[in-house]
Order: structure tokens, then C-alpha cells, then sequence
């Protein structure tokens, strides 16, 4: 046995020096990308070195923009630590922070596994493969930090729920974490409603010990999306203005007009047709966009693309609904796991469906984690099963 821990030990390290050694690579290979939004931080990452993050922070808090860039101060002062310490070579260093960063996201899903090598590799090639996420970490733009610091989050309640410990003991770091997902990119807002579902699941299951928790939560989003489509048509019928805002006007036109993905590309623009407007056609909406968010297909990907998203998405996928078929029959402790992956899937398309989903998808970013922590869970139950009809027929 012992011998079997050592090789299992240098089989570990090879797969870390494996992603490590293709890390490196990568940074000389691909040149660093830019975006629309990486003008913005860059501009701004400037004139917070010019005049000091507290001068800076003034200026955010005193000054009216076109573009809320206060809800974007953890990209923006990424961006200014590697301007301030690598100078003229700051972009090269900025994917390699981002290359880090993922790599961490790797490590802690990775040292779940139990003894599975061949499943170790099968997890490291969706990992590596995984197009839409691994893309991002080459951009100069803060989704590879906002996908870190949700990860975290998620890392950290998972700890809790592994050691039995209260999530109120380590409400302070959890409080910390959420406020800066919040000032990373705008779509950390979601972490609220997150945070406040799952508690309140939590809670239900530890009191009624349900195995039909999971269908709480989807029976919850259903109802969500219903009160929305209420209250959507309602403010469309009687041209309710609650917020003199530009986001909140967009998010009204887009849903308004059927607006699945909103792009200023019209080649990659998606409307459906919204019938009469009403309470039906804004929860046909509403439905419709939530699904959609999971497509891992599109007509202007190329072929090889969508060739590849569909061996990495179709195993994550079928692992999902492998857990939440399967429910009853894993142990209490990782049922929690189960709720907490769910519940944050579930909020993270939510809140997309209720406001922009982008043609990158890349707002869908931070559902990977818990999606590769099911596939593990799962494996590990499957090897575990195997084992014990092993021994049994023996």
C-alpha cells in the first residue's frame, strides 16, 4: 500500500508539472489579448498609479461616468499591481497571474480525488481543454480574478460543509470574498441571492433531512421566473419607471424585445419573437434564456470548436443530472456538497437570465468549479460502488 501512495504521489506531481510545463508554453506562444473592456482598465488603472488608489477611490465615489467603474476597482487595481511591479512587461505577467490563479482553481478540485488515475486524467483533459474557460486567462480583462475569487468562495464553504462547521464562523471571510466578486466585474452581484438561497436550502434539508431538496430549488427558480414575468409585464403595461438608470433601462429593453444574447454584432445577435408580451411570453422568456445559457454550440464557432465543447461539456453535463438523479443515495455531507453545487449553478444562470448574457458566454465563467466538483463527487461514488461489489463478490 505504501508503495501504491508513493506512485500515486509522483502521478500527482506529473500532472501538476504537465500543466505547469503547458502554462509556460502557452505564455510565450500566445501573445495577449484584448478586448473592448481592456481599454477601460488600462485608462484607469493608469490614473489610479498617477494619483493613488485613496485619491482614486475619491474620484470613483465623486464623479459621474458612462461606465459604473467603481463595480470594477478589483480588474482595475489587478491591472495597476502588475503595471506598478513588471513595468513595460506588465501584459506578459498579467496572463501569467491569470495562469496561476486557474492553476490554483485545478489543485483544489483535483485533491478530491480518491486514487483514480484514470479519472484523474479524464478530469485534466476537460479541465485543459475546456476552451471556454482556459481562453480568458491569455485576455487583459478581470474574468480569470472573478472566476478565482468565486472559486474561493465556493472552496470555502465547501471546506465548511466537509468539517460540519457553521457558515456563520467564517461569515466575516465569506463577507470579504463576496465584496470582492462584487468590485471585480458587476455580475458578482448574483453572489447575494446565492448566498441567501443557500442558506435557506441548507436550512430546509438539515431540518426536514429532504431528499427532495433538489427540487425545492428548481421549483424555486420556476417560481422566480414567474413573479419576474408578472412583474416585467406589469411595468411594460403601465409604463412603471422604478429607476432612472441606463443598466436598468437596457435590462427592460432587452427583455422587452426577446433579446437572448445581446451583442451589438449582428451576426451573433439572438431574439425570439415575444408574441403579445405577456405573462406567458416573458416566462417563455425567461425559461428559454436560462437554457440557453448552457448551449455549448454556435453557428459562429468553427466546427473544430464545437467539436471540442462537445466531449468537454456532454460528460459535465450528464454528471449533473447523475447528482441530482442520484441524490438519495450519497452520504449526508455530500449531499450538502450536492445542494451547494447546484444552488450556485442555478444562481449564476439566474441572474444572467435576468439581466446580459454576452455572445462569449463568458458571464457563465464561474459555473465550471462547481460543475467539475460534481463530475468528481460522482466519480468518486462510481469507484466506490465498483469497489464494494468488487470485494462483495469475492
Amino acid at each position: 500500500m505504501e508503495i501504491l501512495k508513493i506512485k500515486e504521489s509522483i502521478f500527482n506531481k506529473l500532472i501538476y508539472l504537465t500543466l505547469i510545463f503547458v502554462s509556460i508554453f502557452l505564455v510565450f506562444y500566445i501573445s495577449p489579448l484584448t478586448s473592448g473592456d481592456t481599454l477601460h482598465y488600462d485608462r484607469q488603472s493608469d490614473l489610479l498609479l498617477k494619483v493613488g488608489f485613496i485619491d482614486y477611490f475619491k474620484i470613483l465615489l465623486s464623479t459621474e461616468f458612462d461606465k459604473p467603474f467603481l463595480l470594477y476597482l478589483g480588474t482595475i487595481s489587478y491591472t495597476a499591481l502588475f503595471k506598478l511591479i513588471f513595468k513595460d512587461l506588465w501584459q506578459h505577467f498579467f496572463i501569467t497571474g491569470n495562469l496561476i490563479l486557474s492553476f490554483y482553481i485545478f489543485y483544489n478540485l483535483f485533491k478530491n480525488f480518491n486514487d483514480l488515475v484514470l479519472a484523474k486524467l479524464f478530469f485534466t483533459f476537460l479541465f485543459l481543454f475546456n476552451i471556454a474557460q482556459n481562453v480568458w486567462n491569455f485576455y487583459i480583462l478581470g474574468d480569470t480574478l472573478y472566476y478565482f475569487i468565486i472559486s474561493l468562495i465556493f472552496f470555502k464553504i465547501l471546506k465548511n460543509l466537509s468539517t460540519n462547521t457553521p457558515l456563520t464562523k467564517d461569515i466575516i471571510v465569506i463577507f470579504v470574498l463576496s465584496i470582492f466578486a462584487i468590485f471585480t466585474r458587476p455580475s458578482g452581484l448574483f453572489i447575494i441571492g446565492f448566498l441567501i438561497m443557500l442558506c435557506i436550502f441548507l436550512y430546509i434539508f438539515e431540518k426536514k433531512n429532504n431528499n427532495s431538496i433538489l427540487n425545492y430549488i428548481f421549483i424555486f427558480i420556476f417560481f422566480s421566473f414567474v413573479t419576474f414575468a408578472i412583474f416585467i409585464s406589469i411595468i411594460a403595461e403601465k409604463n412603471f419607471i422604478f429607476f432612472e438608470s441606463e443598466f436598468f433601462s437596457r435590462i427592460y429593453e432587452i427583455t422587452t424585445t426577446g433579446v437572448v444574447v445581446d451583442t451589438d454584432k449582428l451576426d451573433k445577435l439572438y431574439i425570439i419573437d415575444m408574441g403579445n408580451n405577456g405573462v406567458l411570453d416573458y416566462l417563455y422568456f425567461f425559461i428559454f434564456k436560462f437554457f440557453y445559457i448552457f448551449k455549448f454550440w454556435t453557428p459562429y464557432w468553427s466546427f473544430t470548436h464545437n467539436l471540442v465543447n462537445f466531449f468537454i461539456y456532454i460528460p459535465l453535463y450528464l454528471s449533473f443530472f447523475y447528482s441530482v438523479i442520484n441524490f438519495k443515495n450519497f452520504s449526508q455531507v455530500e449531499k450538502k456538497k450536492i445542494i451547494l453545487c447546484v444552488t450556485l449553478i442555478s444562481s449564476i444562470a439566474m441572474f444572467i437570465t435576468l439581466t446580459i448574457l454576452d455572445y462569449s458566454f463568458r458571464l457563465r465563467l464561474a459555473i465550471y468549479c462547481p460543475m467539475y466538483f460534481l463530475l468528481i463527487l460522482n466519480l468518486n461514488q462510481i469507484k466506490a460502488k465498483i469497489r464494494n461489489r468488487f470485494i462483495n463478490f469475492f
